[in-house]
């Protein structure tokens, strides 16, 4: 079942309605969080988009990084009121197993209206549901259907609660039939400030078999990227692999190996903050082979670096404990493109290091992701 937290506040110009007349065009902000499921919150604005076209309303699209609670409503209401010249501003704020509550703030009153919807479990109904309700209010206030003061149909008074606690839920109300829009309405400007693209910071480890006298190496790991869209990301990235050195009667050598890759991947949402995650790779991996002479029979390979480049895929899961943040684990096998053996001479031809041509990985990482505001959005 599909179900969302709607925190809505319609900041109203609270004056006489002569003065409210003076704002033209008549704008509204939207201020919507981020799911998992990116085309749910999607349906939302989009459907509030529909309802309020045929009165001529801009709805400027806003991603704040967070929500404000309901006791900032008014007070970050009417600074976002006053930064894009709007008659209000509303925020939803979604989740996937709730029910859907509408917030309506009046700040010259410091007062907050609230609205319970019931979910109706299928994501296309419930996001109907949501903007029905979120338009109706904007429309009864933008057209100066309320007296200042004046509760909107439906909503209630929140009361603090003791302490500075969260308010109490009110009772579930039915939403309103939705308003119809005329095939020839024009279309609203959407100034979008959206959550896509993300820049994204990596940091953490990365660990792979190599040959068989040097079975495992590791080390750390960062990279960037950005994500074009909810579920797809591309990282550029750099690690540093030590290993033990390779030692016998003749000759010692340690082999550090500086992989850099270019990364993608798509994600799959499995419930509100875990995900499944499948990508590839593309690694260009740069050996510097140190070598010592342990007898003098032995003739070194030169030690000059060797390029290595492979193909990988991956698999993984991550969990979100906060939007921004995620914690990962993943698995790969890559094959290598290209041999890059040692050998010594003692004085018949020996190989001594010769790299799997197919490799095993594993890595653990903690990713930064951040918001591309555009336009001088505030985030909340």
């Amino acid at each position: 079942m599909i179900g969302g937290l709607v925190l809505g506040c319609c900041l109203a110009l609270c004056g006489p309605p002569q003065a409210a007349e003076a704002v033209s065009p008549t704008r509204v902000v939207v201020s919507v969080s981020t799911l998992p499921d990116h085309e749910f919150d999607e349906r939302v604005v989009a459907a509030v988009m529909a309802h309020t076209r045929a009165r001529g309303i801009e709805i400027e699209v806003l991603r704040p990084a967070a929500i404000p609670t309901p006791a900032t409503l008014a007070r970050e209401g009417q600074e976002l009121v006053m930064q894009w010249g709007a008659r209000g501003a509303v925020w939803i704020d979604l989740t996937t197993d709730g029910t859907s509550t509408l917030y309506l703030a009046e700040p010259t009153r410091d007062r907050v209206y609230r609205r319970a919807l019931p979910g109706t479990g299928a994501g296309s109904a419930q996001a109907e549901s949501v903007a029905n309700v979120v338009s109706a209010v904007i429309a009864a206030i933008l057209e100066g259907q309320l007296a200042v003061g004046e509760a909107p149909a439906g909503l209630d008074v929140v009361e603090p609660a003791p302490g500075g606690g969260e308010p109490v839920p009110d009772v579930v109300a039915p939403p309103p039939p939705a308003t119809p829009v005329p095939p020839s309405a024009p279309a609203p400007r959407r100034a979008d400030t959206p959550s896509w693209p993300r820049l994204r910071l990596v940091a953490g480890y990365i660990g792979g078999t190599f040959a068989a006298a040097l079975p495992w190496q590791s080390g750390p790991a960062l990279a960037v990227g950005w994500r074009p869209t909810a579920r797809v990301h591309l990282d550029l990235g750099y690690a540093v692999m030590f290993g033990p050195s390779v030692r016998n009667e003749y000759i010692e050598l340690s082999i550090r190996r500086h992989p850099i890759s270019l990364a993608g991947g798509h994600a799959w949402s499995v419930g509100r903050i875990w995900d499944l995650r499948l990508g590839g790779r593309f690694a260009v991996d740069i050996l510097a082979r140190r070598a010592g002479r342990r007898s003098s029979e032995v003739t070194l390979t030169g030690d000059h670096l060797r390029l290595s480049t492979s193909l990988g895929v991956f698999v993984g899961a991550g969990v979100r404990p906060t939007p921004a943040v995620r914690l990962a684990l993943a698995v790969g096998v890559e094959g290598v493109l290209n041999r890059t053996d040692y050998t010594i001479y003692i004085p018949a031809r020996v190989v001594l290091v010769a790299p799997f041509p197919v490799r095993f990985l594993a890595t653990a990482t903690l990713e930064f992701e951040l918001l591309r505001a555009t336009r001088g959005a505030k985030k909340v």
